[in-house]
């Protein structure tokens, strides 16, 4: 199960990937007129990302409270009704 879900260099690597590219995305020069708009967007990204670590630890970490190591609620459950 370990090879499946990865180690601690798998998590290292996903994280720092991420990081990468959510910096890279938020120093791309965006044009905004005023620190206003900049302040706003700021805080939606940071709303986006933080609903999206809640997701991803929700959908991974289930498997304690099963407990089984490494299962681990299905991405499929999210997206469809049944």
């Amino acid at each position: 199960m370990a090879a499946l879900i990865g180690g601690p260099a798998y998590s290292i690597g996903i994280f720092a990937g991420t990081a990468c590219m959510v910096v890279a995305l938020l120093a791309m020069p965006m044009g905004f007129a005023t620190r206003r708009e900049r302040v706003r967007f700021l805080l939606d990204a940071a709303t986006v990302l933080t609903f999206a670590a809640t997701l991803g630890c929700y959908y991974a970490v289930t498997a304690g409270a099963a407990g089984i190591a490494g299962a681990g609620r299905s991405w499929s459950s999210a997206v469809s009704p049944c």
